[in-house]
């Protein structure tokens, strides 16, 4: 949602987001790519540049306006910026890709997300939060649920 995109009053993932861009922009190597229509910012797509390399991190835009993708046009919009201004000579979009994205790629590859613990107590509680988030209850995750033995009768 374009209204949640990174500000410093948001979530901490948007904070490490906001700390990687000030960081790079320390270096001339953060760019913010905006879509507007008249006064109204529509979609927002957040990229690093590091050699020849442009990395698309983050993209956003207002729902308002999906009928027009927004996010699309700026993405077209963007590459031709990125082309004419020779910004970069390879383009990166750090997403799990779809058929769609995919059919402006020349090349793909896996990307892994890794999860790390200081413990496995830290671990197991953030599992059993995610889990509860998802609208598992306490029986669904084996808490406070009741084990009975089965009896055959003959």
């Amino acid at each position: 949602d374009l209204h949640s995109f990174p500000t410093r009053r948001s979530s901490d993932l948007h904070i490490v987001y906001i700390e990687l861009m000030e960081r790079f922009a320390a270096r001339g190597q953060a760019h913010s790519f905006r879509l507007w229509f008249g006064e109204r910012l529509v979609a927002a797509r957040l990229a690093l540049t590091a050699r020849d390399m442009l990395v698309f991190l983050k993209t956003t835009y207002d729902e308002q306006y999906s009928q027009y993708a927004a996010g699309r046009l700026l993405l077209h919009a963007t590459l031709e910026e990125i082309a004419s201004r020779a910004l970069a000579q390879r383009v990166e979009f750090y997403t799990k890709a779809n058929q769609d994205m995919l059919e402006w790629a020349s090349a793909t590859r896996d990307i892994a997300h890794v999860d790390l613990y200081r413990s496995a107590a830290a671990r197991r509680a953030i599992e059993l939060a995610r889990r509860a988030a998802t609208g598992l209850g306490p029986r669904a995750l084996g808490l406070g649920a009741k084990k009975q033995a089965e009896r055959a009768d003959s």
